[in-house]
């Protein structure tokens, strides 16, 4: 199950600049989020933005950090592939719109 979850984040991590790093064993995932992978600037505005567009659309996770940029994902074990999937839908569709 870790391994489709990190596989989804890192097919998004190749599209969306703004994924610096992918952090964490299975489930437990901690993207984080920058606004140059150079500088490793943290984009925390942009975090709080994919945040709110996530929760609306139903995808729950928090958002951690120093400077509140990392998105924490802690899905139960019991998550199913097309649930993963979903999820890595909505969570792209927050970034695209976050992005906009």
């Amino acid at each position: 199950i870790g391994n489709r979850w990190q596989d989804n984040m890192r097919a998004l991590q190749q599209r969306y600049e703004i994924i610096g790093d992918i952090r964490g064993r299975g489930l437990l995932q901690g993207i984080e989020l920058v606004r140059d992978r150079r500088s490793k600037d943290p984009a925390t505005k942009i975090a709080a933005d994919i945040y709110r567009h996530s929760l609306a659309n139903g995808l729950m996770f928090s958002v951690r950090g120093r400077y509140k940029n990392v998105l924490r994902f802690v899905p139960p074990f019991t998550t199913t592939d097309a649930q993963l999937d979903q999820a890595a839908e909505i969570l792209e569709g927050a970034i695209r719109k976050a992005l906009a």
